[in-house]
């Protein structure tokens, strides 16, 4: 849910919900006051602000399909890297290359 005190997050982003194969596909979003940035200091990659960032505000919503413990482990290597567990037993992930931002 998009809060109406944020009309420039409204604005600029595109959030859908479709389904592929059964599974629910949502996109990302990063805002524009941050950049993908290099190697994190505490894992894997982080995001670096490029302008000041104001308390409570979103910076990033990650997107993907939501799947089974079992069907992550299905994927390959590099897939299963893109996952965020987000419930017990359940994962956001991509499940094709093209939807990898690695």
């Amino acid at each position: 849910m998009i809060d109406a005190a944020e009309p420039e997050l409204r604005q600029r982003s595109v959030y859908t919900l479709t389904t592929k194969g059964g599974l629910m596909f949502a996109s990302s979003y990063i805002s524009p006051k941050a950049a993908k940035g290099g190697p994190s200091t505490i894992d894997g990659r982080g995001l670096v602000a490029v302008a000041p960032i104001a308390r409570d505000e979103i910076v990033a919503i990650k997107g993907g399909h939501i799947v089974e413990t079992a069907a992550l482990h299905s994927l390959p290597e590099r897939l299963r890297n893109s996952e965020i567990q987000i419930a017990d037993g359940f994962h956001l992930v991509a499940m094709d290359e093209t939807e990898y931002e690695g």
